[in-house]
């Protein structure tokens, strides 16, 4: 950096006396030596801007300005500085404009820069700079708060190069051309060194109050962006931050990669947050970035900040986390142990019940028709189909038959039969993970439960369909409406349920109008890991 900011220096003393030497004689210091100075001054304030890395398109446009300074040897080429300058006023501190009407008034400005009869006449200069104050000024007054500095200067130095030039307008047609142009001209060459220092004082170095603004400003947008923010303030794109991670016991950036410390004669600093046994962050930048204790200790700040922002965000993101695992654990753990009570049932009680059937059937092949154990043999027969259908209710609110067999389609048609509202049904699922079988199974039967219970509903619709890695189920009548997931337990309940499982669920009920249900479930390998089948 060094030596190009010294060969830069070294090319613009070379220009502007190759350029003075054209243009005139040594002998009338008079006119080359205010000419050389203001192009030196715009040429020497492009390299320190360029140097100190920060706005490096104002020092673009600083150093192009100075060269067509020199470059201005003819008639032709004598108003080309003013379209860079134009360019720098409405930009700066940047390069790119950054509204249409900014953008308008550089192309303005460079038409009236290589168009010399525009830039020589007097009321095209006046219409010129007028325009330019008004749009400087407008961003000034539309710039958000962290802009209106550079908003400002630029408004400023708008303003002296407008005065300037509208008096040389004015002293020309009062005086004798001849007797005011040198007085004009020397006017004009003050007046832009002193716009070149204005602009200058603007970005050379970061002041504490900017990086404070900065640190105000943390709260208002992600911590992603602190480092862009810091790097933008102190003028070094090279900047790097890293947060010190008690559980990897190393220096982490805001997107988790690891930020590794240069080793020494690298070319690169290393500024350290914290103490040597409480590190918070490290700043990695460029030597020339931090000099200054005090902005340095704003830059901590700032960085301090910002790490217990991400700490606190990572704290919140952990036992998020925690209490989704351990919800998704309990959900898990309850519809394992209703498979196994269904299953205990289905082959434990009703094994004994098909056993007693048996035992009955052959004592009524041995009892005689009209005999009192004949009575008693119907009556135990009577008593043991009860008994089976209170099992099957019973195993059926555990797990129905059909979804413990795989098949959830068969499942929701079992629904179907027994409830006493038409349905049509359309599902195309396939095979899922037997949770998300369960939660979408629980769904329809709850959705179809409270068709007669609250809905009154005199038909509804059931669908099912798979999409890539989703599962969407949904369920919709033509009932009163009214439904609600603070209204009672059960949708409530259903809503935890596809949330637990990491998918969401809507409930669109407006009154009179029906009712729509509508989960998704996410079908991936997360749940297919845990299928018990």
């Amino acid at each position: 950096m060094r030596r190009s900011v010294v060969a830069m220096a070294g090319a613009a003393v070379v220009l502007g006396l190759a350029a003075e030497a054209v243009a005139y004689d040594w002998d009338a210091p008079e006119r080359w030596l205010p000419d050389l100075v203001v192009g030196w001054t715009m040429l020497g304030a492009g390299i320190v801007v360029w140097g100190a890395r920060r706005a490096r398109g104002a020092a673009v446009l600083l150093m192009v300005t100075g060269v067509t300074w020199f470059v201005g040897l003819t008639p032709a080429t004598l108003y080309l500085h003013r379209g860079p300058l134009v360019h720098l006023l409405v930009a700066f501190a940047g390069w790119r404009p950054r509204t249409r009407l900014a953008a308008a008034a550089i192309r303005v400005g460079y038409v009236a820069a290589v168009v010399a009869p525009l830039s020589a006449s007097g009321a095209a200069t006046v219409a010129l700079v007028v325009g330019l104050v008004a749009v400087t000024a407008r961003g000034y007054l539309v710039a958000e708060p962290r802009a209106r500095h550079d908003r400002f200067v630029a408004a400023a130095a708008a303003l002296i190069y407008a005065g300037v030039l509208v008096s040389g307008v004015v002293a020309t047609s009062l005086v004798h051309r001849g007797d005011a142009v040198l007085p004009a001209l020397v006017a004009y060459q003050a007046a832009l060194v002193v716009v070149v220092v204005v602009l200058v004082s603007g970005v050379v170095a970061p002041s504490p109050s900017e990086v404070a603004d900065l640190v105000v400003e943390l709260s208002e947008g992600p911590d992603a962006t602190v480092r862009d923010r810091l790097a933008r303030v102190l003028g070094d794109p090279t900047l790097e931050v890293g947060y010190w991670s008690l559980v990897e016991q190393v220096y982490l950036s805001a997107q988790g990669e690891v930020v590794e410390l240069p080793h020494a004669g690298s070319g690169r600093a290393v500024t350290r947050v914290g103490e040597p046994h409480a590190p918070v962050a490290v700043l990695v930048h460029d030597p020339e970035t931090l000099r200054d204790s005090t902005v340095i200790d704003a830059v901590g700040r700032a960085a301090r900040l910002s790490g217990s922002h991400l700490a606190l965000q990572e704290e919140l993101r952990r036992r998020r986390d925690e209490i989704a695992g351990s919800r998704q654990r309990l959900l898990l753990a309850a519809d394992d142990e209703r498979r196994r009570l269904a299953q205990r049932l289905r082959l434990g009680v009703e094994a004994q019940l098909d056993t007693l059937a048996q035992v009955l059937a052959r004592l009524d092949d041995s009892a005689a028709p009209a005999s009192d154990g004949a009575d008693h043999l119907v009556s135990a027969r009577h008593h043991l189909t009860e008994a089976r259908e209170d099992l099957d209710a019973l195993a059926a609110g555990l797990l129905p038959r059909e979804l413990a067999a795989g098949s959830l389609p068969d499942a929701i048609e079992a629904l179907v039969e027994r409830s006493p509202v038409p349905l049509t049904v359309d599902i195309d699922a396939g095979h899922l993970p037997a949770d998300v079988e369960t939660a979408a199974y629980f769904l329809c039967a709850e959705a179809l439960a409270n068709l007669s219970k609250h809905a009154r509903a005199r038909s509804a619709r059931v669908r099912a369909w798979s999409t890539g890695d989703r599962l969407w189920v949904e369920v919709v009548d033509d009932g009163v409406g009214g439904a609600s997931l603070h209204g009672g337990s059960g949708l409530r309940g259903l809503a935890d349920r596809v949330e637990t499982l990491g998918g969401s669920f809507e409930c669109h009920s407006p009154v009179g109008s029906g009712t729509r249900l509508l989960a998704t479930f996410p079908s991936a390998p997360w749940f297919a890991a845990r299928d018990p089948r």
